[in-house]
Protein backbone atom coordinates (compact mmCIF):
# COMPACT_ATOMS: atom_id res chain seq x y z
CA UNK A 1 0.00 0.00 0.00
CA UNK A 2 1.22 3.32 -1.22
CA UNK A 3 1.66 6.15 1.03
CA UNK A 4 -1.00 8.85 0.42
CA UNK A 5 0.77 11.81 1.26
CA UNK A 6 4.01 10.73 -1.16
CA UNK A 7 1.39 10.02 -3.41
CA UNK A 8 -0.08 13.19 -3.65
CA UNK A 9 3.42 15.31 -3.02
CA UNK A 10 6.37 12.93 -4.14
CA UNK A 11 7.93 13.26 -0.50
CA UNK A 12 7.76 10.60 2.43
CA UNK A 13 5.63 11.56 5.60
CA UNK A 14 6.78 11.50 9.01
CA UNK A 15 6.00 8.15 9.62
CA UNK A 16 6.97 6.45 6.33
CA UNK A 17 8.91 3.07 6.94
CA UNK A 18 7.59 3.71 10.42
CA UNK A 19 6.00 -0.03 10.26
CA UNK A 20 8.80 -1.50 8.53
CA UNK A 21 11.35 -0.24 11.35
CA UNK A 22 9.58 -1.81 13.88
CA UNK A 23 8.92 -4.94 12.53
CA UNK A 24 12.66 -5.33 11.67
CA UNK A 25 13.78 -3.92 15.52
CA UNK A 26 11.41 -6.56 16.96
CA UNK A 27 13.17 -9.56 14.53
CA UNK A 28 16.43 -7.61 15.92
CA UNK A 29 17.68 -6.50 12.73
CA UNK A 30 18.51 -3.02 14.39
CA UNK A 31 20.67 -1.56 11.89
CA UNK A 32 18.57 -2.42 8.61
CA UNK A 33 15.71 -0.73 11.11
CA UNK A 34 17.39 2.10 11.93
CA UNK A 35 17.99 2.79 7.86
CA UNK A 36 13.85 2.37 7.49
CA UNK A 37 13.38 5.04 9.78
CA UNK A 38 15.31 6.51 13.00
CA UNK A 39 12.13 6.19 15.57
CA UNK A 40 11.64 2.29 14.79
CA UNK A 41 14.02 1.20 17.44
CA UNK A 42 13.71 3.90 20.54
CA UNK A 43 9.96 2.95 20.17
CA UNK A 44 9.98 -0.91 20.65
CA UNK A 45 12.70 -0.05 23.46
CA UNK A 46 10.21 1.90 24.46
CA UNK A 47 7.18 -0.05 24.22
CA UNK A 48 8.90 -3.10 25.69
CA UNK A 49 9.61 -1.54 28.75
CA UNK A 50 6.62 -0.32 29.57
CA UNK A 51 4.83 -3.45 29.15
CA UNK A 52 7.62 -5.11 31.48
CA UNK A 53 7.25 -2.40 34.37
CA UNK A 54 3.16 -2.01 34.02
CA UNK A 55 1.27 -4.67 35.52
CA UNK A 56 -1.18 -6.92 33.92
CA UNK A 57 -4.85 -5.50 34.04
CA UNK A 58 -7.18 -7.73 36.72
CA UNK A 59 -3.47 -9.07 38.41
CA UNK A 60 -2.80 -8.45 41.91
CA UNK A 61 0.94 -7.84 41.17
CA UNK A 62 1.58 -4.51 42.44
CA UNK A 63 -1.50 -4.33 45.00
CA UNK A 64 -1.04 -4.56 48.90
CA UNK A 65 -1.50 -7.45 50.75
CA UNK A 66 -4.86 -7.77 53.06
CA UNK A 67 -4.33 -7.58 56.76
CA UNK A 68 -5.97 -10.24 58.31
CA UNK A 69 -8.20 -8.54 61.15
CA UNK A 70 -8.94 -10.84 64.15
Amino acid sequence: MACPWRRLTGRACPVCGLTRSVALAWRGRWRESFAAHRLGVPLVVAVAARVLVRPVPGSRAGSRPRSRAA
